[in-house]
């Protein structure tokens, strides 16, 4: 029996709001490859976030030793727990009695099988923390999956997107965190399916997305049919949200009765005009086997629909819990999450915000106004950028203005959202270039500073990029985004936690990542590069080439207004944000 795994370094700042616990639930149900995989990856992510929290399995009985090794894991960790059925009630039902049986401020549910990455916990925290209530993670691949697999995904969810009364995200399967309103609403329902996707969206509150790569089974095989399986599923979706199919089968009677009437004149007209027309066995069976077909499918559909109902009105028990692990005979609902001892709150460096350029592509927008004081959303696009930071915990901000920087300082002020601003002024008014003004700034900024394009508004959490920049004890760190060459040219190669390159005027085919907005630097940094250059992409060039760059993955798409579609496209980005909260 190996020892639990060592904790790493702490990942601090994830913590939960309010503090308490955060539940994690893996059904499993033959998966004795992947039980110590799992423990193991999840209790290194959690040694590193410095938060409390409880696994629960929730098992079908199984044929081999997944829940001998379930148990060998609570002899060495409590925190480990398991729920075994009185019999196999299916992966949905093992998820519903997790969550049930969960007493975290948060629940995170996650396959056993490693598909989903468990490195992807404290983001989906990170999210929360940003106030939002569900935190779903969105596949941006799907490896290890069949084409017909694939096939069957991409159809379903378009399907469902179309029909389905409430929204369930493409992409997106069980994997995700929910808050603790959010599990106990989803609980209450009577809904005897399961479909996790569907009755978080049916519950609703704010809800956001992370993307990432779904990787391909770790080990054993899936315990459902790839083909059968995935229509089942589909299934549920489409029938438990959406009466589409009932109203389809009504209009495809309706239009198949029209059909048929105005056949009926048709041949009518031509017996009474002396016409042949053609009879016989063969027209006989086609018709007869047409509408023959169309009266089965729809007494399936109907029947889908009535079984449901069936299903609902016995009022049998989702599941039946055989015995439990971890819970001292307490009832379920009796168990109270344990407070939780906050680590020392975290300072951030000061931010540098570059907003002294001249703006020319937006053209007439800046001939009297400068950018970062544009209307976005009913305010100067700089208060939306300061309302961010303080949200975030920064304290300390340094603008580096050159256009129109009076009028900048004038209207922003020394202090906004309890943020304390200091003004940098170019020598010559937008033409210092960024590192120039940066240089300029050295005196207010510090030994250490993140850097801020002035037009960008970036969803990340920034307390996280500048703890791993200093733990790394690198000079410098770069935000980048898997882009693909989605919203601009990609201009980075990133790999092991590293930009090993950096290009914006070269780019080439095997940089994926694109430079997000967001750096770090510090001022020794600057020595990178002759005192003359006053382009902060030469520093990161330089800075790559010696390894000296780390690479922080950002998973939210970034947001600015350098251009007038960008601007435009912000904008409503920003409004729906406000609606929303």
């Amino acid at each position: 029996m190996s020892a639990p795994p060592r904790p790493g370094p702490p990942l601090q700042g994830t913590n939960l709001p309010g503090g308490g616990l955060l539940s994690i639930v893996i059904p499993a149900y033959n998966e004795q490859e992947n039980v110590r995989r799992v423990y193991e990856r999840l209790s290194e992510v959690m040694a590193r976030t410095n938060l409390q929290w409880e696994l629960i399995f929730s098992v079908d009985p199984s044929t081999d030793r997944t829940e001998e090794l379930i148990l060998e894991l609570r002899e060495q960790d409590p925190r480990v727990k398991m729920l075994r059925f009185s019999r196999r009630f299916g992966q949905p039902m093992a998820t519903i009695a997790g969550l049930e049986a969960s007493r975290g401020d948060a629940v995170v549910v996650i396959d056993c099988d490693l598909q989903d990455p468990p490195e992807l916990i404290p983001e989906l925290v990170a999210r929360w923390r940003e106030g939002s209530d569900v935190v779903y993670a969105k596949r941006r691949t799907r490896e290890g999956e069949t084409l017909p697999k694939r096939i069957i995904a991409a159809v379903g969810y378009r399907v469902i997107k179309r029909i389905a009364d409430v929204e369930i995200p493409p992409n997106t399967g069980d994997f995700r965190l929910m808050s603790r309103r959010v599990v106990n609403n989803v609980v209450a329902l009577k809904e005897s399916h399961g479909f996790l996707r569907g009755l978080v969206g049916l519950v609703g509150f704010r809800q956001t997305s992370v993307l990432y790569d779904r990787d391909p089974r770790v080990a054993g095989t899936s315990k459902y049919n790839r083909f059968w399986g995935s229509l089942v599923i589909g299934l549920n979706g489409v029938v438990g949200f959406s009466r589409y199919p009932l109203q389809l089968i009504s209009i495809l009677g309706i239009c198949i009765s029209g059909l048929g009437f105005l056949l009926a004149i048709v041949y009518l007209g031509l017996k009474v005009g002396g016409l042949n027309f053609p009879v016989g066995n063969p027209t006989i069976v086609i018709v007869v086997a047409f509408f023959s077909g169309i009266q089965l499918l729809s007494l399936g559909v109907i029947g889908e629909y009535v079984g449901r109902i069936y299903d609902e009105s016995r009022h049998r028990p989702k599941y039946i819990v055989e015995s439990r692990y971890g819970w001292d005979d307490q009832r379920v609902s009796d168990v109270r999450p344990r407070p939780l001892e906050l680590p020392p709150v975290y300072e951030l460096p000061p931010v540098c915000i570059l907003a002294g350029g001249l703006g020319t592509r937006l053209g007439e927008r800046v001939h009297d106004t400068p950018k970062p004081l544009l209307q976005v959303a009913g305010e100067p696009f700089l208060i939306h950028q300061l309302r961010l930071l303080a949200r975030h915990g920064v304290r300390e901000v340094v603008l580096c203005v050159g256009y129109r920087g009076e009028q900048i300082e004038g209207v922003i002020g020394s202090e906004r959202f309890g943020v304390g601003i200091r003004y940098s002024f170019d020598a010559v008014p937008g033409l210092d270039g960024t590192l120039g003004a940066i240089r300029r700034a050295l005196p207010l900024l510090g030994e250490r500073f993140l850097v801020l394009y002035g037009d960008t508004y970036l969803r990340i959490d920034y307390g996280a990029v500048a703890r791993r920049w200093r733990e790394s004890g690198l000079p410098a760190v770069m935000t980048v985004l898997r882009n693909e060459g989605r919203w601009d040219a990609s201009n980075a190669v990133y790999r092991d936690g590293l930009v090993l390159r950096y290009d914006k005027r070269s780019p080439t085919p095997e940089m994926r990542w694109i430079d997000y907005g967001l750096g770090g630097l510090t001022a020794g940094a600057l020595e990178r590069v002759p005192a003359s250059e006053g382009d902060l992409a030469v520093l990161y060039e330089r800075l790559a080439e010696r390894g000296e760059l780390l690479g922080y993955e950002a998973s939210e798409r970034f947001y600015e207004i350098g251009t007038t579609p960008a601007l435009i496209e912000t904008e409503a980005f920003l409004v729906g944000r406000a609606a929303d909260s």
